[in-house]
């Protein structure tokens, strides 16, 4: 069905409706364990986000694909946007960030360089990264 509401999106050029159908198709591919596929949905939905909230969102779920999946393509920017709106992202829901940090103390790579603002942003949340 996200399929189908984004096309009608398109054809409507609801650019917002995109960016939310986007995010829900990554969010459904990464529950079936299809990393490539959620990552570029992630991508398409952070590209064409024009609202903070949605930028964050899209980065948020980005990040998550990527520690699952291991992979560094774009973790530093999106690491940046969280930390650089950090208050504005808790602000939307207080464990906005649990779910990235579990992924990554999961998949070992909290300590990768790639991750380093994440490891920050993981000790400002008041948590530790040496486990």
């Amino acid at each position: 069905y996200f399929e189908k509401d984004l096309e009608i999106c398109r054809e409507i050029q609801d650019v917002g409706g995109q960016v939310k159908m986007y995010s829900f198709i990554a969010e459904c591919n990464l529950h079936r364990e299809e990393f490539e596929q959620s990552l570029s949905m992630y991508e398409k939905s952070f590209e064409i986000a024009s609202s903070l909230n949605d930028r964050l969102f899209a980065a948020r779920g980005y990040l998550i694909v990527s520690a699952l999946h291991r992979s560094e393509v774009r973790v530093r920017e999106m690491g940046q946007l969280l930390t650089d709106h950090y208050e504005e992202a808790i602000g939307i829901f207080p464990a906005f960030f649990d779910e990235v940090f579990a992924a990554a103390e999961n998949s070992g790579i909290m300590k990768d360089k790639e991750w380093e603002a994440i490891a920050r942003l993981y000790e400002k949340h008041g948590m530790s990264s040496a486990k």
